[in-house]
């Protein structure tokens, strides 16, 4: 299974309707999240600042305390 280079983590291909995609410019490959289906570039060739890059990237946690 490939590796999202941005988010380092497993794109699941085997999943249905879960497909990795590859940058035309950079040539690595991206899970969805990280690429721009209408340039085929991920976000850090599309032009997108690394703040706007790292808010994507943000995993969300609970908010409940125990």
């Amino acid at each position: 299974m490939p590796f999202c280079k941005l988010c380092r983590n497993r794109i699941d291909v085997s999943r249905p309707r879960v497909q990795s995609y590859r940058c035309r410019d950079c040539g690595k490959t991206f899970c969805r999240p990280h690429f721009v289906l209408d340039k085929d570039l991920c976000l850090a060739c599309a032009g997108m600042a690394e703040k706007q890059i790292a808010v994507k990237t943000k995993k969300f946690g609970s908010f409940i305390k125990k």
